[in-house]
């Protein structure tokens, strides 16, 4: 099989000169990006069509940006979480969570940043393009959030919030 092309994300949160110790698990946060509001249709002549114009009678208040979407897949052992499993042996833990969201979802990722946590890491990543159905026969439904489901997560939610409230605060 071949590996998946990963950017390798700035080391955040490690001190400099500390003895580096081999995660034991990645978990991956996959941001999907916002779509365009409106998409143009290529005209049969290849000229590109005109948007109309269109007038608003009242000034509208600025609204705040609507969270982007995340990826959760249901493991039906476990209930509902984020896409990721063990390191290999030989395998960086950028590697191994680019496989494992591979493996889980069928999509590709790009990881954009890494948060340290105990004997395992944390990716926050985006969304890439659809490579197929997830291989892992343990997932049976894949899903997009904008929030946390309120049951059936497989880990304690405060683990979720905790990091969700991270990819937050970096502008996710």
């Amino acid at each position: 099989m071949e590996k998946p092309a990963v950017q390798a994300p700035p080391a955040t949160g490690a001190a400099p000169g500390a003895p580096a110790t081999r995660a034991r698990f990645v978990c991956v946060l996959a941001f999907r990006d916002r779509r365009p509001l409106i998409r143009r249709r290529p005209r049969p002549d290849g000229r590109r069509a005109r948007l109309p114009l269109l007038r608003r009678r009242r000034q509208r208040s600025p609204r705040p940006p609507r969270p982007r979407r995340f990826i959760l897949v249901y493991n039906q052992r476990r209930g509902w979480e984020l896409p990721g499993g063990t390191v290999l042996e030989g395998e960086t833990p950028e590697l191994a969570a680019a496989r494992e969201f591979l493996e889980e979802t069928g999509y590709e990722v790009m990881l954009e940043d890494r948060l340290p946590s105990g004997d395992g890491v944390f990716f926050i990543g985006k969304l890439g393009r659809r490579r197929g159905m997830p291989a892992d026969s343990d997932i049976k439904e894949i899903r997009f959030q904008t929030d946390l489901p309120a049951e059936g997560l497989a880990f304690p939610p405060a683990e979720y919030q905790k990091l969700l409230a991270t990819a937050r605060e970096k502008g996710y």
